[in-house]
């Protein structure tokens, strides 16, 4: 009698260590659970898009809107000679056409700046003075900036390094340079109203004087630019004017 209770109790005994040992085992399994891994891809729609000249005074580039990222995508210029680049028959052979579309095709991403913002509006252009366009872009929080491109300077082996490392911290993360930004209420623009069905629309003043926004149904909202500004200002104080559909 004696012998079975004391073989009942080393069971329950080897029983509850058993189911100890096994909560113990599951606990880090409980842990990795609450961690969820996935990979993120950038946005792949396409919002807007605008042909400019950004990288260069002579470069063919588009200016692609996704999401809250904007992309610069410059387009390879064709090969030097032409036709003639394809044998000394001056005839187009089937391997040069195909090398010239495989050239065209590749329009890859030569910039792509993250922004603060879902971007509604985009508008490139040329001040007098500059040599590449700038871009004027507004988000859906009526936030705007105009941006130009900043090369890189190029490096010399005879160059000093700390005035480079000083140029680079000045230029930032990205090859871009800020002429203004802010939100359209410091202009008086910010309008309580029903916004256009339309959506967003910007033009520029054929002289680079001005840029009209149109955002709310019955107003227009002038932007004049500063054609000699500081860097630090490109836009002159704004106004708005009520059209004729209020």
């Amino acid at each position: 009698m004696a012998g079975d209770a004391a073989a009942v109790a080393a069971a329950a005994a080897a029983a509850a260590g058993g189911a100890g040992s096994s909560s113990a085992a599951l606990e880090p399994n409980r842990n990795e659970a609450g961690h969820y891994v996935v990979t993120a891809h950038r946005p792949g729609s396409v919002l807007l898009s605008k042909r400019c000249s950004f990288l260069g005074p002579d470069t063919t580039d588009v200016a692609v809107v996704k999401s809250r990222r904007l992309e610069i995508r410059s387009l390879p210029a064709p090969p030097a000679g032409g036709a003639a680049a394809g044998g000394a028959d001056a005839g187009f052979s089937a391997e040069s056409s195909a090398a010239a579309e495989q050239q065209i095709s590749n329009f890859p991403v030569a910039l792509s700046l993250p922004i603060n913002g879902r971007i509604t509006c985009l508008l490139p252009f040329r001040p007098p003075k500059a040599d590449a366009d700038f871009l004027f872009f507004l988000t859906e929080r009526k936030r705007y900036a105009i941006i130009s491109y900043a090369p890189p300077p190029p490096s010399s082996d005879g160059a000093d390094p700390s005035a480079s490392g000083a140029a680079a911290a000045a230029a930032g993360p990205y090859p871009v340079l800020t002429h203004s930004s802010g939100t359209l209420s410091d202009y008086g623009c910010s309008v309580v109203g029903r916004e256009a069905e339309c959506g967003p629309i910007a033009a520029m003043e054929p002289d680079g004087r001005c840029i009209a926004l149109h955002l709310y149904d019955g107003f227009v909202a002038i932007l004049p630019l500063n054609l000699g500004y500081d860097p630090r200002h490109a836009l002159t104080q704004g106004y708005g004017e009520r059209t004729g559909h209020g």
